[in-house]
C-alpha cells in the first residue's frame, strides 16, 4: 500500500490530513443586485408633444431623408417627414419642392420658431432641408 509523502521528504511517513497543501475552491461571491433605473426621457416642449416624443424618436431613427430628393409636392414631403402637424406653416413659406432647395439655415430656424416644433421635431425638419438644399447644414446651429 502506498502512504502519501510531504514533499521534500525522503521517508515513508504519512502526512495528516489537516497538514496536506490543498488548492480551496474560491469562495462565489454573491452576484451584485441589478440597478433598476426609474428614470424617463423629459423633453422641454409643450405637452402636446411630450406624448409623441418616443414615437418622434423612433421615427426619426427610421427616416430614409435620401428618398426626400424626389418631385413630388410639397405636402407630400411634409407628411414623408412626419411633420404634417407643421404642414400648414411649412407650406407658407414654400409653395414646391424647389422653394425648400432654396431655404437657409435662417429660413429653417424661423420656420421652426413660427410653428412651435419641439427640438426633435426642429431637428428632423433641419435635416430633411439639408438634404435637398445646399445652404443648410445639419449641424449649423
Amino acid at each position: 500500500f502506498l502512504s502519501e509523502q510531504a514533499p521534500g521528504t525522503s521517508g515513508g511517513g504519512s502526512v495528516a490530513p489537516s497538514l496536506r497543501s490543498r488548492a480551496e475552491p474560491p469562495i462565489p461571491s454573491p452576484d451584485p443586485a441589478p440597478i433598476e433605473s426609474n428614470t424617463t426621457a423629459v423633453e422641454d416642449s409643450p405637452s402636446s408633444d411630450n406624448l409623441s416624443v418616443s414615437s418622434e424618436l423612433s421615427e426619426t431613427s427610421k427616416l430614409n431623408i435620401d428618398s426626400f430628393k424626389f418631385e413630388g409636392s410639397i405636402s407630400e414631403w411634409v407628411d414623408a417627414i412626419n411633420l404634417s402637424r407643421y404642414g400648414s406653416v411649412i407650406m407658407g413659406y414654400a409653395d414646391d419642392m424647389h422653394d425648400v432647395s432654396e431655404m437657409t439655415g435662417e429660413d429653417v430656424d424661423s420656420i421652426a420658431t413660427e410653428a412651435g416644433m419641439s427640438k426633435l421635431a426642429a431637428r428632423r425638419f433641419r435635416k430633411a432641408v439639408a438634404q435637398v438644399s445646399p445652404h443648410v447644414k445639419v449641424d449649423e446651429r
